[in-house]
């Protein structure tokens, strides 16, 4: 059964790092092309501004940024982006979303190309991991718009930007109809991923590069709690309107223990990454994820978390703030060892729902994320017309 492993307390104190804004939009634009023009893009439907939002962040170690533009409702020219720099009609520049690593590899629809990116990671032996969700608009108003089709793992060689692999689980792993895969963490070493799905009763995956096996486990830890009212800036959205399970996953740096949480929920869950491996190298061994899990302790509901240099970080969504608590994977930190930090260096309108956190592979000690008021833009209540500032934001965070 699930051990408990619970904090005494929970300390809250400010700590001195800053967090500096990198680059905000009130909404996205792409670098367009003479072959894809904003113009036919506007007319057919393929962009629609108002349904394009920033999730997912990664750097590179030659300071090359990527983001991905979920596939959440239609209208999304493409998903997995570089960001690039263009000069805007005022004189000034503007970061723009550059298809990488094409346009011609994202095409909406069409069998074998990138349908939905919600996150990925890059690796220190310069790959990146692609999550394909397979699945798209499913954040319509009208079910009726949902395509379903099967999830799936896509890694890009970041020096020849050639696809090495192309995996799609089967529907008993992910369910092509009724999943989201949602963040994914590389063992680089063991050449394991590991997932998250954050739909229905939530899960988590792993997965084994040289076999190219998946297995999925899932159990009380992977659920949402049905009983937890988020209230955002004052706005209380009730049980009903973020559901989410499973969502946030760190690796820890020693590669022997996976942290995780639900957005709709305030546990912290750990497991030992050898269990789950034992259960994946093994189709025999049958494990209940329950039975292996630890109960870590009581936070703020987050969405994305990140582990660095010993601490686990996470966005607190219902403070606009973030927090960081000194553990690794064995061992539980008393009280007085704690370091949880709550920014004051930027106000709620910039901090509002902190959605993925990325490792700068350059500088080591360099947090970025992003920021994205998902809880207006789920509830179409975003405004674009720049009378409530900017609704994306790319932050950083030095964290030495």
């Amino acid at each position: 059964m699930m051990r408990t492993l619970l904090f005494s307390s929970y300390f809250c104190i400010t700590f001195g790092a800053s967090i500096d804004v990198f680059a905000q939009w009130i909404s996205l634009n792409f670098t367009w092309d003479e072959d894809h023009t904003y113009a036919n893009y506007v007319s057919t439907n393929k962009f629609i501004a108002r349904n394009c939002l920033l999730a997912g962040i990664n750097v590179d170690i030659d300071e090359s940024i990527y983001v991905t533009v979920p596939r959440w409702r239609s209208g999304v020219p493409a998903t997995l982006n570089k960001l690039s720099v263009t000069n805007n009609t005022q004189g000034g520049v503007e970061y723009t979303l550059t298809p990488f690593p094409s346009w011609d590899m994202q095409k909406e629809g069409k069998s074998g190309d990138l349908q939905n990116v919600q996150s990925m990671t890059i690796d220190s032996k310069r790959r990146m991991w692609v999550i394909e969700v397979g699945r798209r608009n499913f954040f319509e108003l009208n079910p009726r718009s949902i395509v379903n089709s099967p999830a799936g793992l896509w890694i890009i060689d970041m020096l020849t930007h050639e696809v090495t692999t192309k995996y799609y689980f089967p529907s008993d792993i992910v369910s092509y109809d009724n999943s989201f895969l949602n963040d994914v963490v590389v063992d680089d070493i063991r050449d394991i991923a590991y997932f998250t799905d954050a739909w229905g009763d939530g899960a988590l995956i792993a997965f084994d590069l040289s076999t190219q096996v998946s297995k999925r486990f899932s159990g009380v830890s992977t659920r949402n709690d049905p009983t937890y009212s988020m209230i955002i800036n004052g706005v209380n959205y009730g049980t009903n309107t973020f559901t989410t399970p499973s969502d946030g996953i760190a690796l820890t740096s020693d590669r022997e223990a996976l942290f995780f949480c639900q957005v709709q929920g305030t546990t912290l869950y750990r497991v030992q990454t050898n269990l789950l491996m034992n259960s994946l190298f093994d189709s025999s061994l049958s494990i209940s994820l329950d039975d292996i899990v630890e109960v870590i302790g009581i936070k703020e509901p987050s969405d994305g978390i990140k582990y660095l240099d010993g601490m686990l970080y996470w966005g607190a969504l219902t403070q606009n703030s973030v927090y960081s608590v000194a553990i690794n994977s064995t061992s539980l930190p008393q009280p007085s060892l704690q370091e949880a930090a709550k920014s004051t260096q930027q106000s709620a309108d910039q901090m509002t729902w902190l959605d993925t956190f990325a490792v700068d592979l350059g500088q080591k000690h360099k947090l970025w994320f992003v920021s994205n008021r998902l809880n207006l833009y789920a509830t179409y209540t975003m405004d674009f017309t720049g009378a409530q500032g900017a609704n994306m934001h790319i932050l950083t965070m030095d964290t030495a």
